[in-house]
C-alpha cells in the first residue's frame, strides 16, 4: 500500500456537462513509482433521475439505459470511489493521471459535491496532476514554434491516427470507450510519453 504514488482514472459519461449530464461508468488504476499498475477499479454508475442522457454517448460506449440504471447509485459509486483510493493513500495524496483530465476531474467532483461528500473527496484528492493530452499538445506547440511538423496530428487517444495509433497500442487490449480500457490505454501512453523527447 505504501508504494502507490499515482492514480490514473477515466469516466463514461451520459453527456458532456456536469450538472447537466451525468457519470454512468468509472475506472481508475493504482501506480506505484515505477508506474506498474498495482490494483484497479471499474464500475457502473447510475447517476440521478434529473441528468440527461444523451443518445450520441449510448451510441459512443454502446450503454443502454437499462444497463446505466443498474449502476450503482451516485452515493454508493462516491463511497467506493473513496474506499477504494484511502485504502492505498493512508497519508499522503496521489498525484492524478488522465487523458484530458480536467473533463474527468469535473464529473468526479460533481459525484462528491451532489451527494454532499466534500469531506471524503477532499481526502484524496489533489492540485497534483499529469494530463497526457496536455503533454501531446505542448510538443506540437513547441514544433509549431520551430515551423517542424507537428509529432501528434491527432491528440485523441482512440481516434483514427490517435496516440494509440502513433505508440503502435493494441485497440484490441485496450477497448476504446470503456473506462477501464481508456484507463489501461492512458497507462500504456504514459510509459511511452516517458521516452518522447519532444516533450
Amino acid at each position: 500500500m505504501s508504494k502507490a504514488k499515482y492514480i490514473i482514472i477515466d469516466t463514461e459519461t451520459t453527456g458532456l456537462w456536469t450538472n447537466h449530464n451525468g457519470l454512468m461508468e468509472f475506472a481508475a488504476a493504482i501506480l506505484d513509482e515505477k508506474l506498474t499498475i498495482l490494483e484497479t477499479i471499474e464500475f457502473d454508475i447510475k447517476p440521478p433521475e434529473d441528468r440527461k442522457v444523451e443518445q450520441v454517448s449510448l451510441k459512443m460506449t454502446g450503454f443502454t439505459k437499462k444497463r446505466i440504471s443498474e449502476g450503482l447509485p451516485y452515493a454508493d459509486a462516491a463511497d467506493k470511489i473513496h474506499k477504494f483510493i484511502s485504502q492505498h493513500f493512508l497519508t499522503s495524496k496521489p498525484t492524478f493521471i488522465g487523458q484530458f483530465y480536467p473533463f474527468d476531474y469535473a464529473f468526479v467532483v460533481d459525484l462528491f459535491t451532489s451527494t454532499n461528500r466534500v469531506d471524503k473527496l477532499e481526502s484524496f484528492m489533489s492540485n497534483q496532476f499529469i494530463d497526457t493530452k496536455s503533454f501531446v499538445i505542448m510538443a506540437n506547440l513547441r514544433s509549431e514554434l520551430k515551423n517542424e511538423q507537428r509529432p501528434f496530428p491527432c491528440t485523441s487517444l482512440s481516434s483514427r491516427g490517435g496516440l494509440k495509433e502513433k505508440f503502435g497500442i493494441s485497440s484490441t487490449d485496450y477497448e476504446a470507450h470503456t473506462a477501464l480500457g481508456d484507463v489501461l490505454a492512458t497507462h500504456a501512453v504514459l510509459l511511452q510519453l516517458t521516452q518522447f523527447k519532444n516533450i
